[in-house]
């Protein structure tokens, strides 16, 4: 079981730098001017503050909220790591209170946690969220292969969602499974419908003959809209469809789809020079 666990880690992508992942899921540091801002109550949360009983857990209440409105993840902290941002709450708050430790149960953060939720409009990423990330996951990666992508993809979608983001390891195993799974479903859909000619074709867009590969060739982009440079674009829509239309229309309709067959259509129309 241990092996496997090694064995799975050391598979995982590695997607995002170490400052990256501090900047995304490291508790935040606040100025001055964000303490105000940040710790600042409205009347909804001054109302659910005193229903919490003890000033300790009052004071706990605030921190987890401010980090949250900040960053939209909850994090686990004790006195000395937040000492600045509680003081401050103790004086703007609680100035007769002594406070000598931030210790409370897991069930008294937990509940917490789930009363700024409400507040927030915002929602855990629970098992049913998870499958409908991992399906996102498995979009994304239709259309890029790159980690990177399907990465902020799945960010983007959490945030119009409004989930807390996960854990950055169950980031990886989701992005790594979403392009394992494409990878798959390409590899079933070229066993089942491309032709030993098909492949070859493929084979021959990756072959180095002039110095360039065909397929760098084939993505150059236009260097302006030319009457020329159109004329090059319909040719190269052309040549993509006609050397590998199958292999498009087998894999999926896409913009790469469009975009040849438009071109194909364009092939047989005049262009005037300027």
């Amino acid at each position: 079981m241990q092996d496997q666990a090694t064995n799975t880690t050391q598979k995982r992508l590695r997607i995002l730098g170490d400052d990256e992942i501090e900047a995304l899921y490291g508790r935040p540091h606040f100025t001055d001017d964000k303490r105000l801002e940040y710790f600042a109550l409205a009347p909804t949360e001054k109302a659910t503050l005193e229903q919490l009983h003890s000033i300790k857990s009052r004071i706990y209440f605030i921190l987890q909220l401010g980090y949250f409105k900040s960053h939209r993840l909850f994090f686990v902290f004790d006195l000395p790591e937040v000492e600045e941002d509680a003081r401050y709450i103790q004086g703007q708050y609680f100035p007769n209170f002594q406070l000598d430790d931030l210790d409370i149960t897991k069930v008294t953060r937990l509940r917490q946690q789930g009363i700024i939720l409400g507040l927030c409009n915002y929602r855990s990423c629970d098992a049913e969220q998870r499958q409908a990330l991992a399906a996102k996951a498995r979009q994304a990666a239709m259309v890029s292969a790159k980690p990177i992508y399907v990465f902020r993809e799945l960010m983007h979608y959490m945030t119009e969602q409004r989930v807390v983001v996960p854990g950055y390891t169950l980031m990886q195993d989701t992005v790594g499974q979403a392009l394992t799974h494409e990878q798959e479903r390409l590899s079933t859909i070229a066993s089942h419908y491309l032709s030993p000619s098909d492949v070859e074709n493929l084979h021959h867009l990756l072959e180095d003959s002039p110095g360039l590969y065909e397929i760098t060739q084939l993505k150059r982009e236009p260097r302006d809209f030319s009457a020329s440079e159109i004329k090059r674009e319909i040719q190269r829509g052309a040549q993509i469809y006609l050397r590998c239309g199958k292999v498009i229309l087998a894999f999926g309709p896409c913009e790469d789809v469009r975009q040849a067959n438009g071109a194909t259509a364009l092939a047989q129309k005049p262009v005037a020079a300027r």
